[in-house]
């Protein structure tokens, strides 16, 4: 029985072929580009690439289909086959080369390169901010948010420091860029498809805060693909009723904290499990606020009540006593009158 791995990683050179045949067709036609096959190509070769690792003859194979692929033109002849040829040869290098010298592939875009960065540093310098231009890969969203998860998942693997669930919404005061990629990274790394579910995680309480609304409001206009990301990633979703609520008074909480106590305190006070609990209680304060005033309107509602019912008696006496008045005064009358 063939191995599963093996034979991925020995088709890595047919679809890094295919691949780069789809780049031409963008750089002739960018209005029939098909991004779906183009990712999932894509996806097939980095994963590949991780696989010849453990093969000398397909790391070797890999590393000419790759060479073939970049020589054949400038590397920088469109944004797309710029990106695809840095990434997929920089990850070949880390992942599969492991210093035995096949990186014929990586030298020839390195030589491409304005700046002789270290390879992380030049993808954040360079790789990144091309895919997050307005108009970059000819509009597609999903294709450039796509490259940007690959690059962050590989930067990922080298293990470099990514946002955690403790940092606070201070975050999303960044630059769009840096929010854009670190979303990304997170997504990738939990592999999940919405981390605003997730308990605990900094996507949840980012969301229940309000603050991907906020975000979102901003950036339609100024920044459509951190709009489109946070589509995408479906961190735009309602939460029912209650959780709305609970999540309106816990920002108000958090910002009279902010002012007695500051950033910190209040963050530690409203994340996490602190943020059921502060939840749970204003939830409580909520429904015990509308019972009392309920019970408040029964017992002025009863107290009108009587007062209507002592009026209506006094009334009641008084047109009693009237009456008696009224009929002795007729007989009195009467009396007089059989009299005459």
């Amino acid at each position: 029985m063939v191995d599963v791995d093996v034979t991925v990683a020995g088709k890595g050179q047919e679809w890094t072929a295919r691949l780069f045949q789809l780049i031409d067709g963008y750089e002739m036609n960018p209005e029939t580009f098909d991004g779906e096959a183009f990712m999932d190509l894509y996806a097939k070769v980095e994963r590949a690439i991780e696989l010849s690792g453990e093969s000398e003859s397909q790391a070797y194979g890999l590393d000419q289909a790759l060479f073939n692929a970049v020589s054949i033109s400038d590397v920088d002849t469109s944004d797309l086959r710029m990106v695809v040829s840095h990434s997929l040869t920089t990850h070949h290098r880390y992942h599969a080369d492991y210093g035995r010298g096949f990186e014929q592939a990586y030298r020839w875009c390195e030589k491409s390169r304005d700046q002789p960065l270290p390879d992380l540093r030049y993808l954040h310098t360079y790789i990144l901010p091309a895919l997050m231009k307005r108009g970059a890969l000819g509009g597609n969203l999903d294709v450039s948010l796509f490259l940007i998860e690959r690059i962050g998942r590989f930067e990922n693997l080298e293990k470099s420091p990514v946002w955690e669930d403790e940092k606070s919404a201070d975050l999303l005061r960044q630059e769009p860029g840096e929010i854009i990629y670190h979303l990304a990274r997170r997504r990738v790394k939990y592999i999940a498809e919405n981390l605003t579910r997730v308990p605990n995680s900094l996507e949840q309480h980012l969301h229940s805060d309000g603050a991907f609304k906020g975000l979102y409001k901003d950036s339609v206009e100024s920044t459509p693909l951190l709009a489109h990301q946070l589509r995408t990633y479906e961190y735009m979703r309602r939460d029912p009723f209650w959780r709305r609520v609970a999540g309106f008074f816990s920002g108000l909480f958090r910002g009279l904290v902010e002012r007695m106590a500051g950033d910190y305190i209040a963050y530690e006070l409203t994340k996490r499990n602190g943020a059921f609990i502060v939840q749970g209680f204003l939830i409580v304060f909520i429904l015990l606020g509308l019972f009392m005033g309920c019970f408040a309107w029964v017992l002025r509602s009863n107290s009108r009540l009587d007062e209507i019912d002592s009026d209506y008696a006094a009334v009641r006496d008084l047109v009693e006593r009237d009456s008696s008045v009224f009929a002795a005064q007729v007989d009195s009358l009467r009396s007089e009158l059989g009299g005459n």
